[in-house]
């Protein structure tokens, strides 16, 4: 057997819930499916002593039973799978909750005061436990693509493109805002009918959106201008989207990537299909809960509608879709090749030791007959299962959980030597 760690950076919640829809139970039984025995805790729940991190709090689950960590555990996992906690106002507050993990950090000079947040202080954590007692242990961790915002991506995909490397993807616009704001007025003087999807650099689960056309500019433009940020990613609004049941929609898929040296990785067969919840009315553009398929706008005006699988979706496409699965391989392909050649995963000399699961936004549209993906984004830390609101029927989560028990034997395969 294996020892797998679940590390839940969250510094608010205790991590002994599970459910019939909790992320972190059903993570824990694919993994031990995969043979794997898994330890799940929080951080403030870790120590260092003698050269040993042991966890004093947590869950215990091997194939035999499930058990609470009742006496300091010895850690020395030969992999590690992590959540990142990320709180809105970017700040850690010393409260009970956290007050030792923070001490000891503190202590060992990596945090200077309380206006660290939390995704700073698990990085920092990260680093101390690889570098000083888990040498030889992978992590779902790249501090290169944890660094990397849109708009980041964005300039690695255009620095592949001169090396002939072209990521599949809308086109886009990168400039600080004021420069943005006069070339969108040029864009729209040649082009009236231009249609273009503002995003902040970083991600804000579709909150600070701005959809421009003709005949909202102005007013679009003087909210970019009051926002305060100074990048936006500015993309082409994709008009040829292949449709589900005449609503905007794209996919949130997963991918393992298992080396990146070589690069080994694998798109994995079941994801997301996010519809929105109106019909697409191209005259009234400017309404996200029509123009934006993203299950935020949905919540916001209610709850999720549609709820298809990737398979049904695909099955109603009106075009060539037999080859979508390796055109998507491909793109993602491509996107990871550019992420090593020009983002910053070669930072500390080395490709990062780690085995990561991404979450990719694609779109697909269509382009002669055939159906072509698009690559909208990716996420580093993407949200894995559907809670109760967003999968009431419960159909595409006992689906994820082949494919992460999938994912998690081919860890084992990996590391577990």
């Amino acid at each position: 057997m294996m020892q797998l760690l679940l590390l839940v950076a969250d510094w608010r919640k205790e991590p002994f819930y599970f459910s019939r829809y909790n992320s972190k139970g059903r993570l824990m039984d694919c993994a031990v499916r995969a043979g794997c025995d898994v330890v799940i805790t929080s951080w403030n729940h870790l120590r260092v002593e003698e050269g040993t991190v042991f966890a004093d709090r947590g869950i215990m689950q091997s194939s035999a039973a499930r058990m609470q960590i009742e006496r300091p555990l010895p850690l020395r996992p030969k992999y590690v799978f992590m959540q990142i906690g990320r709180n809105k106002d970017g700040h850690i507050t010393v409260y009970p909750g956290n007050v030792r993990a923070f001490t000891f950090l503190l202590g060992l000079g990596l945090i200077r005061d309380s206006g660290e947040n939390e995704k700073s202080i698990t990085r920092k954590y990260v680093q101390y436990l690889l570098r000083g007692y888990w040498k030889d242990t992978y992590i779902s961790f790249c501090k290169g693509l944890d660094e990397m915002n849109k708009w980041q991506m964005e300039w690695c995909f255009v620095r592949a493109e001169k090396d002939g490397l072209a990521v599949r993807r809308p086109r886009t616009i990168l400039e600080p805002t004021p420069q943005l704001i006069q070339s969108l007025r040029k864009a729209f003087l040649r082009c009236p009918q231009s249609l273009f999807i503002v995003k902040p650099s970083t991600g804000t689960r579709s909150e600070g959106i701005y959809l421009l056309s003709q005949r909202n500019l102005e007013e679009q433009l003087s909210s970019m201008e009051r926002d305060g940020c100074r990048h936006f990613v500015c993309q082409e609004y994709l008009r040829e989207n292949l449709l589900y049941r005449n609503r905007r929609t794209d996919l949130r898929l997963f991918v393992a990537v298992y080396s990146w040296e070589p690069l080994v990785f694998e798109v994995l067969r079941e994801g997301k299909t996010r519809v929105s919840n109106s019909e697409y009315d191209p005259d009234y553009f400017e309404d996200p809960t029509q123009s934006i398929s993203s299950h935020s706008v949905a919540k916001s005006s209610g709850a999720i509608k549609f709820n298809p699988l990737l398979e049904e979706y695909f099955n109603e496409l009106p075009c060539e879709n037999r080859c979508i699965w390796s055109a998507i391989e491909e793109e993602v392909g491509k996107s990871l090749r550019a992420f090593i050649a020009h983002g910053n995963l070669l930072k500390g000399g080395s490709l990062p030791r780690s085995i990561h699961l991404l979450g990719y936004d694609c779109m697909l549209v269509q382009e002669g007959g055939t159906c072509v993906p698009h690559i909208i984004e990716m996420n580093a830390y993407p949200q894995y299962y559907r809670d109760e609101g967003s999968d009431p029927s419960n159909r595409l989560n006992p689906l994820l959980d082949g494919v992460f028990t999938g994912f998690f034997t081919k860890v084992r395969e990996t590391v577990g030597h």
